[in-house]
């Protein structure tokens, strides 16, 4: 996050030429004693010095992500899906995402469907002035008017979502979103809203939104195949927990970009065979006791194996931005 900040300080400073003499300005976080870890909080902070040296007032219901460069360029950050969730259950009518994340707009769409792009209006952000124009409550008539639009027909759609969809294919929906995405073509919920109600939104995740999602249900797999284990090792792992995990994988792989498949078929092989093992456990130090082990061992290596592959292919690591 330091970092961050520093490149956030430069880009101020040369914005407006310096910083007032004989003031000093902190920017404090909850829980300041504990190290920050990573830049999404860095156009947030530099629209907070802007309002500090300006002295303009932000709109309380816009909220942004993302790092930043100090030519002011917003680079992209990690976990944007599920900033957008959690923007969504507060109290933000808006939210800027780096452009470069737009993936995660339509993987939310493809794991969640249609209700989060509508319970938030969600914009992509190339350079600082886009946040400034977002969280500036003086907005451009034509948008203004969009934006309230937007606003009055989501909360309609939002106090019965069952039928959300329904109401979404409603034509007057249906013109509220082309006069958004006329009036802001880096409005992404109404630029993805409109290719769902035409069918052409993706089938699956992105591969960054494939490998999050993926790693996120299988944390308990993952942890056990970090870990060396054997017979003691496994008559301590939770069934339950493993057994959620296996579940969530299986349910969750035809949403998955297909190259991420071999990791997953490994990570799921690998908690077959310990369920297998913890429902017949062998007597310790007995040949199908190490015959066990072997089939654990093994099973782990093939899902580190398939992950490192995968992370090491020269296509993924481009699109992942590696």
């Amino acid at each position: 996050m330091l970092k961050a900040l520093n490149e956030v300080s430069r880009f101020s400073k040369l914005r407006h030429n310096g910083w007032p003499l004989g003031h000093v300005l902190e920017i404090g976080f909850d829980d300041k004693y504990v190290p920050k870890d990573g830049p999404s909080a860095a156009v947030a902070c530099a629209l907070l010095l802007e309002g500090s040296l300006t002295g303009k007032e932000w709109d309380p219901s816009f909220a942004v992500t993302g790092d930043m460069n100090s030519d002011g360029s917003v680079q992209p950050i990690g976990g944007v899906a599920a900033k957008i969730r959690g923007a969504t259950k507060g109290a933000c009518k808006i939210v800027g995402v780096p452009a470069k994340n737009e993936k995660a707009v339509a993987d939310v769409l493809v794991t969640d469907g249609p209700t989060p792009l509508v319970a938030i209006a969600v914009f992509s952000l190339s350079k600082f002035d886009d946040a400034l124009a977002l969280a500036n409550p003086e907005r451009p008539a034509a948008l203004q008017t969009a934006l309230a639009n937007f606003d009055s027909m989501r909360a309609v759609m939002m106090r019965n979502p069952q039928q959300l969809v329904p109401l979404l294919r409603n034509p007057h929906a249906v013109q509220r979103l082309q006069a958004l995405y006329a009036a802001a073509p880096n409005c992404l919920s109404a630029k993805y809203l409109l290719m769902y109600l035409q069918g052409n939104t993706p089938r699956s995740l992105s591969i960054a939104g494939s490998i999050e999602a993926a790693e996120n249900s299988a944390k308990f797999i993952i942890t056990a195949i970090s870990h060396d284990i054997d017979g003691n090792g496994i008559s301590r792992l939770n069934g339950d927990e493993l057994g959620g995990s296996l579940n969530k994988l299986r349910r969750l792989r035809p949403m998955l970009d297909s190259r991420v498949w071999p990791y997953v078929d490994h990570m799921i092989n690998f908690a077959d065979v310990i369920r297998t093992s913890m429902s017949n456990p062998p007597t310790r130090g007995s040949a199908r006791f190490l015959d066990m082990v072997s089939r654990v061992r093994s099973a782990a290596g093939g899902a580190k194996a398939a992950h490192e592959k995968l992370m090491n292919d020269p296509q993924v690591r481009e699109e992942l931005g590696l």
